[in-house]
């Protein structure tokens, strides 16, 4: 019996009705692998599809509340807690407590501690703590619209990086959308500054566009060490590795800034509320991990970076209904921009990975039938 029940004398007379008379000598064997080759080039693998599908959800919705609780921590409007690199390592510890704690009591697994494993993880990690601490500066002094809006610039960067160092085409739709992001950037921030840039507007840009090179960095050098590195770990030894090796390298801007010193004499740092908070972070900030990992080794590193710009477009609204911050039609028209530029880029990527599928099938097909023909001479 071959594949799907079919006998090899079915397989034959599904191949010889308008097929060459090579293709009635073919044995049984090879008969039953190209009708394979025919079946997977058709019918991709619906577990995959499935699994990228819910890790682009699970990051989506924890990015989302990641954004929420850091903009009540740190937010001008909120707690406006000022010593914002403690509230990174107050998280990353949190992290490496809760980790530790669930594999002791047999909940989760993951790798034992190496400092080798620790050194060449910390690019990954020196990339992360780039990203959180810029994206977190960032946050504090612009609105999420804003904030919203400039993840589509990080795509930008991403594409350009996959095309760079991982040989990924970018087809004409896909061109398209980063354009109309790149114009919704320029616009929404023209619109919210114009000729009245204050200077806690203009350091929020500053560390936006900081936090745009980082994130590009950090998702592609994540994909290198994911898929193409050596070193393999598993998604909680990932999470582990990532908030452990980031608590020597947030110890210096601390003392740069001077948060190691007046974090003691600020109140919040005393405040039950502030500090249940800061916990829901840590937890929050564990789930991150695990879920940005768990997305880029599902799909890929642009699909991260662009699941990661449009998942921020129900917290702008959220921000706007719940948080009370402003909004004007202007505004909303051009971070309109932003959400066709990525729902475009989106079926863009769509239609060049099924051409690419479609040309792979074809070239494997090709080479099975060229074996094949060579085997029946």
């Amino acid at each position: 019996m071959g594949d799907d029940g079919m006998t090899a004398s079915e397989l034959r007379s599904r191949y010889s009705r308008g097929g060459s008379v090579r293709d009635c000598d073919l044995s049984a064997a090879q008969l039953r692998s190209r009708y394979a080759i025919e079946k997977n080039s058709k019918f991709p693998k619906s577990s995959s599809t499935t699994m990228a599908v819910l890790s682009c959800v699970a990051y989506s919705t924890v990015s989302n509340a990641m954004v929420l609780v850091n903009r009540y921590l740190v937010g001008q409007k909120y707690f406006n807690y000022q010593e914002k690199s403690f509230v990174i390592l107050a998280q990353m510890i949190l992290g490496v407590v809760l980790l530790e704690l669930a594999k002791l009591q047999g909940v989760i697994k993951y790798e034992n501690f190496s400092l080798d494993t620790a050194k060449r993880w910390a690019p990954v990690t020196f990339f992360f703590v780039a990203m959180l601490y810029t994206g977190t500066l960032a946050t504090a002094g612009l609105p999420i619209h804003i904030v919203t809006v400039f993840k589509n610039v990080a795509i930008i960067l991403t594409v350009i990086g996959e095309w760079r160092f991982f040989g990924e085409g970018v087809g004409p739709i896909v061109l398209v959308s980063l354009g109309i992001m790149l114009l919704g950037a320029v616009l929404t921030s023209y619109s919210e500054v114009g000729g009245k840039a204050t200077q806690s507007t203009l350091s929020g840009y500053f560390w936006m566009c900081m936090n745009c090179m980082f994130t590009a960095s950090y998702v592609l050098y994540m994909r290198y060490a994911t898929s193409k590195s050596s070193l393999k770990l598993s998604r909680f030894g990932m999470a582990f590795y990532n908030n452990l090796v980031a608590l020597p390298l947030l110890f210096p801007p601390m003392l740069v800034n001077g948060d190691a010193i007046t974090m003691w004499s600020n109140p919040l740092t005393y405040d039950a509320s502030f500090l249940v908070l800061l916990v829901v972070s840590g937890v929050v900030g564990i789930a991150l991990n695990l879920s940005s990992f768990w997305c880029v080794s599902s799909t890929s590193a642009t699909t991260y970076a662009t699941v990661g710009g449009l998942n921020k477009v129900p917290t702008t609204f959220i921000g706007v209904l719940l948080l009370g911050e402003e909004l004007t039609a202007k505004t909303a028209i051009f971070v309109s921009f932003g959400v066709i530029g990525g729902m475009l880029y989106g079926y863009g990527k769509f239609k060049d990975a099924e051409a690419s599928k479609l040309a792979k099938a074809r070239k494997d097909e090709a080479i099975e039938k060229q074996k094949m023909l060579d085997n029946s001479v």
